[in-house]
């Protein structure tokens, strides 16, 4: 004979289910169990949450979580069998285990969310936070740009009108984004908290994007030239004399084809790379780039005097005597024609010197203010150079050159007119 079942709780199929229904009256659940503890004897307590293997056993984990339970009737991508019924709380049109946690719930709805990004909300944003694994991270976009898909997406960089929705233009580039966080140049409100990422100990605004990252270089007295650990000198290397320099800050590395791109609008390398360094630029061009920079920025930065690149290159009051900057062994801390491959390399990826400073010996030449002249004997203070000549002087060697260029105390001359595939440059700027 076969049992007919009534279909009480209202899924249209008459079935055993019915025996303990959802939301039935009193009647209908008496004799149920409530194994889930939630009040209401009802078929969730076939499978309830955080039950023993004996309650469990035979039910499915059908959204993988390795749980078996009543969140597996509404899983992640289940058929439309599965998703019969579940609500979609959160709105991505997903009716999951996500509406669990959807956007300004209530404190029931949200009990036993995760706040993995941080800012106090458990709610669908956690599922791309910052830094997440790859199971967070599944599926999230990166509208930014920044290979991390992230909730800095939900206010991209030139992103299009629906997703900048909401977002603030603090800075004023008429571009909602997340530089807005912390903008060039806006008042003393919005620069609360944000930190010195330039290292110039003024003003604590971020960096603009043709700035380099500064070293600070304590002054103080060395003796400058062809001294006895440099061996195979040339003769405008001689005499050796003394020099006394000032504080000043350098970059910590060459400036990058990413930084002129951003503030000239076009990369003139030979070798193409937004961590490459930036070759092919003459003197003349460098000063272009200063000038823009300085306009854009409200600062002073300059091309290192010869002086104090090498006071720099021989790590300044940290020296150690170095042949080359920051080694004896040219190989360890310079791209040279025995390893560069015969291209530029990124910046900052062989060791810095004492002082922190990388590529100091090797990649690209690096231009000086000096115009190029005979030394002095005597003993110098802040020396600049002679008044003119024929060419600026260029520093540390590069890619393309032997060891005996790469040495803290050679000093060639190039017109300053010229450029090349291996000529380059660094900023510098006074400590005042």
């Amino acid at each position: 004979m076969k049992l007919e079942y009534p279909d009480r709780d209202g899924d249209g199929v008459p079935d055993k289910d019915d025996d303990c229904p959802d939301q039935a009256g009193p009647k209908v659940t008496k004799g149920c169990p409530d194994r889930d503890g939630d009040g209401e004897p009802e078929i969730e307590d076939e499978c309830p949450d955080q039950s023993g293997s004996a309650v469990t056993r035979g039910c499915s984990d059908t959204d993988g979580d390795g749980i078996p339970d009543k969140d597996d009737r509404c899983p992640d991508l289940a058929g439309p069998k599965e998703l019969q019924g579940c609500p979609d709380k959160d709105g991505d049109g997903i009716p999951d285990r996500d509406d669990r946690c959807p956007d300004q719930p209530g404190s029931a709805v949200t009990r036993g969310c995760p706040d993995t990004d941080g800012d106090s909300i458990p709610d669908k944003d956690d599922r791309c936070p910052d830094l997440a694994g790859p199971k967070e991270l599944q599926g999230c976009p990166d509208r930014d740009g920044d290979n991390i898909p992230d909730k800095d997406d939900k206010c991209p960089d030139q992103a299009d009108p629906i997703s900048l929705i909401g977002c603030p233009d603090i800075d004023g580039d008429g571009v909602p984004d997340r530089d807005d966080e912390s903008p060039d140049q806006p008042g003393p409100a919005y620069n609360k908290g944000t930190p010195d990422i330039d290292g110039d100990r003024r003003s604590s605004t971020q960096r603009h994007p043709a700035e380099s990252e500064m070293v600070f270089v304590q002054g103080g007295a060395f003796l400058m030239g062809c001294t006895s650990e440099q061996s195979d000198c040339w003769d405008d290397e001689k005499p050796v004399h003394e020099v006394t320099l000032s504080s000043f800050f350098i970059g910590k590395y060459e400036v990058t084809q990413a930084q002129w791109k951003a503030l000239m609008g076009t990369n003139p390398s030979n070798s193409k790379g937004d961590n490459l360094p930036v070759e092919k630029v003459s003197w003349n061009e460098v000063q272009i780039f200063i000038e823009r920079l300085n306009d854009a920025t409200g600062k002073q930065y300059r091309l290192p005097t010869e002086a104090e690149w090498e006071y720099a290159a021989r790590g300044g009051n940290k020296s150690k005597g170095y042949k080359y900057s920051g080694s004896n062994l040219v190989e360890d801390v310079a791209w040279m024609v025995t390893n560069s491959g015969d291209v530029t390399n990124p910046v900052g990826t062989k060791p810095a010197n004492e002082l922190g400073i990388y590529d100091m010996s090797g990649n690209v030449w690096e231009w000086c203010s000096d115009w190029k002249g005979i030394y002095p004997a005597s003993a110098q203070n802040n020396p600049a150079g002679v008044s003119s000549s024929s060419s600026h002087v260029r520093r540390g060697g590069s890619w393309n050159n032997a060891a005996n260029s790469c040495r803290v105390a050679n000093r060639p001359g190039y017109s300053p007119g010229n450029s090349d595939g291996d000529l380059g440059f660094r900023l510098a700027c006074s400590s005042e």
